[in-house]
């Protein structure tokens, strides 16, 4: 395993000295390519920067298991001192994506040099975009037949997260990680003169009362335990000291860990947003879209990886509150069952920096651990009747 670990090292830091932005993956799919044609693993574009690789099985089982890996980077200029940083200048692998293709790819590597041979297909998917959401990613992949030709049973993805020590697995039943929704909000009014304000309605006033009124919004209507983030990101109007402007503009995010709580908060600021411009005299648009919808893992994928972790000498932290941040796995889950895994990644040196830092690393051994886990899931997997 040491070796192979090595090699997973060589893979991601190739993969982090030229990050690709969302679809624009075109290297890095080529290299991906190329890499499985060598492991004589049958594989396929899918769409513009999409991969998708076959292991097929010895016929025993039916079922077909996907698993998923992420290949995007982010606009982030790096402020590592890695000696292997990005040579893309204002790109960056600040989320982990280099390290979750070099695991999965780590994978295949293993399963074919272990001569092992599945009960049923393994299908290996390289997603593009995961960073930016809409159709790009996830969504897109799906129609365009990612889970077809052969369907897909169930699906496993997993994500490095520096806040858990390597070795250590957070897998919850249902909510893992929350789902994202922005809102923009378009107050319109009168514009005029800065001495004449009678004679104009300002709209950065209702702006600035709807923007309090949605701040106290998961205070008034939610629990600690419903894990909602409301946060307004964005208040713009005005171009000048002296000049009342006829608009201004509210924009935000909505993180929420259930369907019934993402209903209430977006019914709650538009219903703010159009009492309180009612009151100024002023009309609105109110405006949402779903970024990423959230994460329910499947119960009995995510106690068959619990167990995976657990039988592989790992530890596995037990159910706690969900991550607030969003992935766009949570499409797939929309229409097969499957768990995604939190890796434990923090450095064994230095700050350990959140994703999408500048300076985010991750603890290589992670990448090791989870190809054993990964390995043992799909043992169980097969072997699991249904």
């Amino acid at each position: 395993m040491d070796k192979l670990l090595q090699e997973m090292v060589n893979l991601r830091r190739h993969f982090h000295m030229y990050p690709e932005l969302g679809g624009e993956e075109f290297a890095t799919c080529e290299y991906i390519q190329n890499y499985l044609q060598e492991l004589g693993i049958q594989n396929e574009r899918l769409g513009a920067t999409g991969v998708i690789g076959l292991i097929p099985g010895s016929g025993r089982s039916a079922k077909v298991l996907a698993i998923r890996a992420d290949i995007d980077a982010l606009a982030v200029q790096e402020e590592t001192e890695l000696e292997f940083k990005s040579k893309h200048d204002g790109k960056m692998h600040a989320c982990g994506h280099d390290g979750h293709t070099a695991i999965l790819l780590g994978l295949a590597r293993y399963l074919k040099e272990q001569n092992y041979l599945p009960a049923g297909t393994v299908k290996l998917i390289f997603q593009p975009a995961e960073e930016k959401g809409g159709d790009a990613g996830a969504r897109g992949l799906i129609q365009k037949g990612c889970l077809k030709n052969p369907d897909v049973t169930a699906i496993i993805g997993y994500h490095l997260w520096p806040e858990l020590e390597s070795g250590q697995y957070m897998i919850n039943n249902g909510a893992q990680m929350a789902g994202n929704d922005r809102f923009k909000i378009t107050i319109t009014g009168k514009g005029g003169h800065g001495a004449y304000p009678a004679r104009a309605n300002n709209p950065i006033n209702g702006a600035v009362a709807v923007c309090t009124a949605i701040n106290s919004i998961p205070a008034r209507l939610f629990s600690a335990g419903d894990y909602t983030a409301l946060s307004v990101c964005r208040l713009a109007g005005g171009t000048s000291f002296n000049i009342i402007p006829a608009e201004a503009v509210i924009e935000g995010s909505v993180r929420t860990t259930s369907l019934e709580t993402r209903e209430k908060v977006l019914e709650a600021i538009e219903a703010a947003a159009k009492n309180i411009c009612q009151g100024y005299g002023l009309s609105c648009q109110v405006e949402a879209g779903q970024i990423a919808p959230l994460l329910l893992n499947t119960p009995e994928i995510a106690e068959l990886a619990r167990q995976a972790v657990t039988a592989s000498g790992l530890e596995v932290v037990p159910d706690t509150a969900p991550a607030m941040v969003s992935e766009d796995f949570g499409h797939y889950l929309q229409h097969v069952p499957g768990a995604f895994m939190l890796i434990g990644a923090r450095p064994q040196r230095g700050e350990a920096y959140f994703l999408h830092n500048p300076k985010f690393d991750f603890d290589s051994t992670a990448m090791k651990h989870t190809v054993r886990v990964l390995a043992e899931f799909i043992e169980r997997f097969f072997n699991t009747a249904g």
